[in-house]
């Protein structure tokens, strides 16, 4: 009896072995047929050429710290298909999709669930949640189980993006300039740094053909083809976070004294071009953007060109001088009555207080800036000699600064000038230049004649280690070292003689040698001829001892006063007080 059992055992065995393959048969045969166009149709959705972004390249501060940098972060889609078939299969319920997402995204279950069934009503199949996750909250949406079989969480799609940070917030905001981020996701450099060198700083994107599994990264047995991601490559700048610090604080703090209506400063090296700082105000934080006003957001110190007023006499004295024309010493004219007609059809031509002035050096003229005695000086050059100067000086031609923006002035061909025109250019009117330009001439004067290329970048590093990096550029001897010494001299009178008597806050500057010069000019009307009563105002100076550490310009637009010596020439004395430390500029007699 026992050996009939053990064969009919054997035989239940079989038949329930039978009937489970029978049922993972019927089973398969459900998934396959009944259910599988549904299937086929999420996972064809899931199948696609996957995009790898790689970061953007960050930009430095000269001590190589960070003013620039990208971030990963995430976009969350809902997948509606696959939301309605989680539902439809009962593994998990709209609801606690919506209560388990809502809280990482910062939305109530309400806001969400009502947020994709708008989006769905107008169409959208996959519908964006949220832009931006940090890692952290991409971390906890891919780690969310479901309820009923504490599978992951279905019905979403994370899609990898970047976002850009600038750690320092305003500082050197319009030099650095913004990203913004396309439909598609590319970054787009937008002003400054950013534009200028977007082709550097732009990574190159990988590429992977296949299929994405529910967190947006590809299944590894489904990757067809595979293009390597590289990061975009690292930008060296030249600018000093200290002495750009100390420059836009002079600067707000002479809008606020001043009332103008913007304001910029250039701090450069004249041995090698290098920009120390480059501020403008008002300003913005690049983190936020909440400022209304567009014209916030551009680099007036290359983009507004301005007619530079008697700064221009710097230009007009060192040609002269350089020529052999005249000497400090050369008296040109045996003095003038405040005005003088120099043509019949045209205004006179007068010196800022329409006083009188007995003959007097050119040296005593320039410490004066005195409009009558430069227009005779511009007189005894010849038209071709006195263009040929302004353009060595870089009136009249795009400075070649590695920023996005650059806006020029441009000077009539010598052979179109009128009498006007020599006139007007001998004392920095009628022409125009923006505040690299300008800084640029005058690092000419500070560097013994040597023009040098004005740059912000010094050196490129790409994402395999290579670096490039960029020469400091002579670009002409402008005039003779002797020249310069005698520049240095006058101009350092000018010095003396802009710090008063009365000014006991400023009496530590005293013992400098500074080499300086101002500029007031009156601002054109756009839309009609003529001249209105607001003004340029600009001071420029540089350090005149063997160091030569640096030339500054201050530029106020509109501000109170009707000189500049009221108001720019305070802002550049404070700027100077707040870096002279810093920077180590030595007094007279310390050499």
């Amino acid at each position: 009896m026992q050996n009939n059992l053990v064969p009919s055992k054997i035989r239940l065995i079989y038949i329930a072995m039978f009937c489970l393959a029978g049922l993972l048969v019927l089973f398969a045969l459900r998934w396959q047929v009944v259910e599988g166009a549904r299937f086929s149709k999420i996972a064809a959705s899931r199948d696609k050429d996957y995009v790898i972004p790689a970061l953007r390249g960050t930009i430095y501060a000269a001590d190589g710290s960070t003013l620039a940098f990208s971030e990963p972060r995430y976009n969350l889609f809902a997948y509606y298909p696959e939301l309605v078939f989680a539902e439809t299969k009962n593994l998990q319920t709209r609801q606690e999709f919506v209560d388990k997402i809502a809280p990482i995204v910062d939305m109530t279950s309400e806001q969400l669930a009502n947020w994709i069934e708008d989006q769905h009503s107008k169409g959208s199949q996959e519908i964006k949640i949220a832009n931006n996750l940090t890692i952290e909250q991409q971390q906890k949406i891919t780690s969310l189980a479901r309820d009923k079989d504490k599978g992951l969480l279905l019905g979403y799609t994370t899609k990898y993006t970047s976002m850009r940070f600038y750690p320092e917030g305003r500082l050197a905001a319009q030099a650095l300039g913004l990203v913004t981020i396309t439909d598609t996701g590319k970054n787009i450099g937008q002003g400054g740094l950013e534009a200028a060198w977007d082709g550097n700083l732009e990574p190159r994107i990988g590429f992977i053909s296949g299929e994405l599994d529910a967190k947006g990264n590809a299944v590894g047995t489904a990757a067809e083809k595979t293009i390597e991601a590289k990061r975009g490559s690292s930008i060296y700048t030249t600018i000093d976070k200290k002495l750009q610090a100390i420059a836009q604080e002079k600067l707000k703090w002479g809008i606020e004294n001043f009332g103008a209506e913007s304001a910029s400063t250039v701090i450069m090296d004249p041995k090698t071009g290098e920009i120390l700082a480059m501020a403008n105000y008002p300003d913005y934080d690049p983190n936020v953007r909440e400022e209304k006003d567009p014209n916030v957001y551009g680099n007036i110190a290359v983009s507004e060109p301005y007619e530079i007023g008697s700064v221009g006499k710097i230009f007009t004295l060192s040609a002269a001088i350089d020529q052999g024309v005249v000497t400090p010493d050369s008296v040109i004219i045996q003095g003038h009555e405040g005005c003088e007609k120099i043509h019949q059809d045209l205004e006179p031509v007068c010196t800022h207080d329409h006083l009188p002035q007995p003959p007097m050096p050119i040296k005593d003229a320039f410490a004066l800036s005195d409009n009558i005695y430069f227009l005779h000086l511009a007189q005894l050059m010849t038209k071709e000699n006195f263009s040929d100067y302004l353009y060595k000086f870089g009136m009249g031609a795009p400075s070649g600064i590695d920023i996005s923006g650059e806006s020029y002035g441009l000077l009539k061909d010598w052979q179109r000038w009128n009498v006007a025109d020599q006139a007007a250019y001998s004392y920095g009117h009628s022409y125009e230049a923006n505040a690299v330009q300008t800084a640029s001439g005058v690092a000419a004067v500070a560097n013994y004649g040597v023009r040098m290329q004005p740059h912000i970048v010094s050196k490129v590093v790409e994402s395999d280690g290579k670096e490039t990096v960029f020469k400091q550029i002579p670009l002409e001897q402008v005039i003779k070292k002797e020249t310069t010494l005698q520049m240095d001299a006058m101009m350092h009178v000018i010095y003396e003689n802009n710090i008063f008597y009365w000014e006991h806050e400023y009496d530590d500057l005293r013992d400098y040698n500074i080499a300086m010069k101002s500029g007031t000019a009156l601002i054109p009307y756009r839309d009609r001829p003529g001249y209105s009563n607001d003004i340029n105002a600009s001071y420029v100076g540089y350090d005149a001892s063997p160091d030569r550490s640096f030339v500054m310009l201050v530029h106020l637009k509109r501000p109170q006063g009707d000189l500049a010596s009221f108001n720019a020439r305070l802002v550049w004395l404070e700027t100077f007080k707040a870096m002279k430390d810093y920077m180590g500029v030595r007094r007279i007699g310390e050499f």
